[in-house]
């Protein structure tokens, strides 16, 4: 993918193809994501659908991620994505998280096991992505090296 250059076709695949595995992840606020994303960790928008509040989001090493706004899950049931079926799956949190207490995480991992890598990140409550955006982009992009098989 060139430059910040983006798919002209509305839901086109990313300019280096799909990826095998690809995160989803439910945000609050796209605009802040979308910096985070852009900005600290060097993804670039392969494409978006504003009105819908999704952007999907390609690294130049050729990792793929998706964002959503909140409001855009509230149409679906809990069921339906819970678990996110087989993929691996990333959980951080902040240890001195009240909001969402570290107790989450942990449960989770319970929940889904070995699918579970769980990080967490003392220094850091709810807002952990201003606290200690180093740490977190280190989760993420070590979650996202090849796995060995």
């Amino acid at each position: 993918m060139e430059g910040g250059t983006k798919s002209q076709v509305k839901g086109a695949p990313p300019r280096s193809g799909w990826a095998r595995m690809v995160v989803e992840l439910d945000v609050n606020d796209l605009g802040r994501s979308l910096s985070f994303w852009r900005d600290v960790l060097g993804f670039q928008t392969a494409f978006e659908r504003a009105e819908e509040r999704f952007a999907y989001l390609e690294h130049p090493e050729g990792h793929q991620i998706m964002l959503c706004q909140t409001a855009a899950t509230k149409a679906s049931r809990v069921e339906e994505w819970w678990g996110a079926g087989k993929a691996r799956l990333l959980v951080v949190v902040g240890l001195q998280d009240v909001v969402a207490p570290p107790e989450n995480g942990r449960l989770i991992k319970d929940e889904f096991g070995d699918r579970v890598t769980l990080q967490e990140i003392d220094g850091a409550g709810h807002a952990m992505l201003p606290e200690r955006p180093k740490q977190v982009a280190a989760a993420v992009l070590n979650f996202l090296k090849p796995q060995s098989k």
